[in-house]
């Protein structure tokens, strides 16, 4: 358990510094829109992005906010599975109090919330790649 908390813990740290990059230039793209738009390579590409670019925002929008809800959720998340590290290093027995069930509960409860909202940009990723993915013509 301890091992793999601090491999979470690790893991955790670079997905979010990842995650922070990504957001900035994410906001960066959008700023010079017109000037990274001309560097896509593929004109089909270049055209559904223009067509679709208020969805494209609002996407991006939603992953922002998704992922900052998410990392709070995470914060509360990671606070429990430490609490419950702690417990379980000083007195195994104890994790059968209602304390500690409680505890157990909450700490569930936020890893599926987290897990929610990784699922959520998941599924908003889809959504940007099928706006800017080209339909196939049958000849």
């Amino acid at each position: 358990f301890s091992e793999q908390l601090e491999r979470l813990e690790v893991e955790s740290i670079q997905v979010r510094a990842r995650s922070q990059a990504m957001q900035a230039r994410g906001d960066a793209y959008f700023e010079h829109w017109r000037e990274n738009l001309a560097r896509v390579e593929d004109p089909r590409i270049r055209d559904l992005a223009e067509q679709h670019r208020p969805q494209l925002q609002q996407s991006f929008a939603n992953i922002k906010r998704t992922s900052d809800q998410t990392r709070e959720v995470f914060k509360s998340f990671l606070s429990g599975l430490r609490k419950l590290q702690v417990t379980l290093e000083v007195d195994p027995s104890s994790v059968g109090t209602d304390t500690n069930r409680a505890l157990i509960r909450s700490t569930r409860e936020s890893g599926r919330q987290v897990e929610e909202g990784i699922a959520t940009i998941g599924q908003e990723l889809k959504v940007m790649t099928s706006l800017l993915t080209p339909t196939k013509t049958g000849h």
